[in-house]
């Protein structure tokens, strides 16, 4: 049975999606998302888009940047003899974070 109609039940499922978001999250995010102004929701929308469109993958190192080259290989102060391979851009932002 729908109790929300379409829309929200649509947004809910899409939700439902994201990694790490069960059902419950899910409804929470949504309900959220509901009773924010139109115009935060809005913004949201718009920063998923611009995220989208703009975030690329590095043409060195394969991490997700907007610039290519990233930061990280953009930089000419960087050993460059020296090669750590991680598994995720997750992975290596931890690693930069400790120096």
């Amino acid at each position: 049975m729908d109790f929300f109609g379409d829309p929200l039940t649509k947004l809910i499922d899409e939700l439902g999606k994201l990694p790490g978001v069960g059902k419950r999250g899910a409804q929470r995010i949504a309900f959220h998302i509901i009773n924010l102004p139109a115009e935060r929701v809005a913004e949201l929308a718009e920063t998923l888009l611009n995220a989208k469109n703009k975030i690329k993958y590095c043409g060195q190192c394969q991490t997700i940047s907007d610039k290519d080259p990233c930061v990280i290989c953009g930089n000419p102060a960087r050993d460059r003899s020296t090669v750590m391979v991680v598994e995720t851009p997750r992975d290596m932002m931890a690693y930069e974070k400790t120096r």
